[in-house]
């Protein structure tokens, strides 16, 4: 099951934990983990600094995976906590 592919529910649950982030923190999530953009692309893309994208993707997806770490998302927790590349 790849990144995209989460339960409907789940789903929901991600959207309203990426909401949670305010605008440019979610959209710096979606862009490099569900966008598959580097920090770079992403920081040419929302108009910011790169090192402000490294810190949106830092902070939100700690802040994500307090936010699903209910039992109801085990599968997406696990996704969540799985390396990735969004620093290239």
């Amino acid at each position: 099951m790849g990144h995209s592919e989460v339960p409907a529910q789940d789903a929901a649950r991600v959207r309203r934990a990426l909401e949670s982030l305010g605008r440019d923190k979610g959209a710096a999530i979606w862009l490099t983990y569900f966008g598959g953009l580097d920090c770079r692309q992403v920081s040419i893309e929302l108009g910011l600094p790169e090192g402000t994208i490294r810190t949106y993707v830092r902070d939100g997806l700690i802040h994500l995976r307090q936010q699903l770490a209910e039992p109801a998302a085990p599968q997406l927790r696990q996704q969540l906590a799985e390396p990735t590349e969004p620093f290239g």
